[in-house]
């Protein structure tokens, strides 16, 4: 569907969330930046019925609210940066700075479903929230392009988060360990979803019906 190749199109979509996420981690020594955040996951339009059906994202309007909230979840994390955020998952996977746009745009609602539904089942607040993405930061630095780091005005991923009050990380593990592993769920099968249509068929239903 983005006329990417198979193996372009899976590097970049295996890149697309701990890209955003890595956003995240950036911002979460900003208390003002990290509260918009926050009540973006809260808004109403955010009531995880895109985790039951990723296909409607694919070809969505922009003035859908889960997609407009979207839209609103990327500015609120990267700025008048983002279109260079586009350019370092271009260059990352060899895809054309459209593609990588397109895709950001697929991942944004997404990761707002899973962590909005965390937040409601969870009881989170914002220092909650904090917590949970500070667990996730060695996966999430290991699995996002490097050159986020140049973007984001670092000089090594790691420093992403480096003067959050000590403990934090570890306060967030508790019950974290679903995260990861269910953005790579959500990866695999928005890859499948890109190469079957490409191919003209609408196979991922069914994968996309097993979140539900």
């Amino acid at each position: 569907m983005l006329g990417e190749s198979e193996s372009a199109t899976t590097k970049a979509v295996g890149a697309v969330f701990p890209t955003i996420l890595g956003g995240m981690l950036g911002k979460t020594q900003d208390s003002g930046a990290m509260g918009q955040i926050f009540d973006l996951l809260k808004d109403k339009a955010n009531d995880g019925s895109i985790l039951n059906n990723v296909g409607s994202l694919l070809g969505g309007s922009s003035k859908e609210p889960i997609n407009a909230l979207g839209g609103k979840f990327l500015s609120s994390i990267f700025g008048d940066k983002l279109s260079s955020i586009a350019g370092v998952l271009s260059n990352f996977a060899g895809i054309k700075n459209s593609s990588a746009s397109s895709l950001l745009s697929m991942a944004g609602p997404l990761i707002m479903g899973v962590l909005g539904d965390r937040i409601r089942k969870g009881g989170l607040n914002l220092g909650g929230l904090t917590n949970l993405l500070v667990s996730q930061k060695d996966s999430i630095i290991s699995a996002a392009p490097q050159a986020l780091a140049g973007v984001l005005g670092l000089g090594n991923l790691k420093n992403l988060g480096t003067n959050l009050v000590s403990g934090a990380a570890n306060a967030g593990k508790k019950g974290s360990s679903w995260l990861w592993p269910l953005l790579i769920l959500l990866a695999v099968i928005i890859g499948l979803w890109l190469l079957l249509r490409g191919c003209g068929t609408t196979e991922p239903a069914a994968a996309v019906d097993s979140l539900k």
